[in-house]
């Protein structure tokens, strides 16, 4: 169980209240505060700073790589850069340590893993993104 950090409530716990929550919050001027909101895997609504979504560690699942792979450069989202990672092979995947904080990792998601060069030598589907917090 990971540790919800004081300053970032949890609005909701129910799938059924979290649109509207989301709707409210919005409403509120969040976002021009500096504020997000973030669904977690848990139907869980967070609002908080934007540096609480975050990403410092990846975790996939459903993985295909190439044997003594320790670094890569990762693609979490379709249309965002690649960041620099280093490959940990843990029960039931893969371990991405990321070099640098990446935002709006999403659980589900195909990851892609290249060489130096360009080359896919990996991927795998999203299954925990752990924020800094």
């Amino acid at each position: 169980m990971r540790h919800q950090p004081e300053d970032v409530p949890v609005l909701a716990d129910h799938a059924r209240d979290i649109a509207h929550c989301a709707v409210r919050a919005l409403a509120r001027g969040v976002a021009q505060r500096d504020l997000s909101v973030r669904l977690q895997a848990r139907n869980e609504l967070v609002v908080g700073p934007r540096s609480s979504l975050a990403c410092s560690e990846v975790l996939l699942s459903d993985t295909r790589s190439e044997d003594g792979v320790t670094r890569v450069h990762a693609k979490l989202r379709g249309r965002s850069p690649t960041v620099s990672a280093s490959v940990e092979r843990v029960p039931g995947g893969l371990r991405l340590r990321l070099d640098e904080p990446v935002y709006g990792v999403a659980a589900g998601q195909t990851a892609a893993l290249y060489d130096g060069d360009g080359c896919v030598v990996g991927s795998g589907v999203i299954a925990l993104a752990e924020s800094l917090s």
